[in-house]
Order: structure tokens, then C-alpha cells, then sequence
């Protein structure tokens, strides 16, 4: 499972299986969002 705060900057959410507890903060944005940034970013994945 990716994270969509991880990858675009919006809630991190965690989950704490012993607890069930679940807690969410705002990820960092990203650096840039410029459409060749992101291609740049992409090329690099392997799926």
C-alpha cells in the first residue's frame, strides 16, 4: 500500500496494529509540481 500523503503531500497516515490507533499529520509538499518534474520522478519507478 502507497501512502498518498507520502506521495502528494497531503495527510501521513500511520496505523498502530496493537492499539488500532490510527494518526494522521500533513506530509511535506512536494518539491515541485511542474509536469516535467513529475515525468522526470516517474521515469524512475519501476511499476
Amino acid at each position: 500500500m502507497i501512502d498518498t500523503g507520502a506521495v502528494y503531500g497531503g495527510l501521513l497516515t500511520a496505523f498502530c496494529p496493537e492499539t488500532d490507533a490510527v494518526v494522521q499529520v500533513h506530509g511535506p509538499r512536494a518539491i515541485s509540481e511542474s509536469p516535467s518534474h513529475q515525468r522526470e520522478l516517474a521515469t524512475g519507478l519501476p511499476c
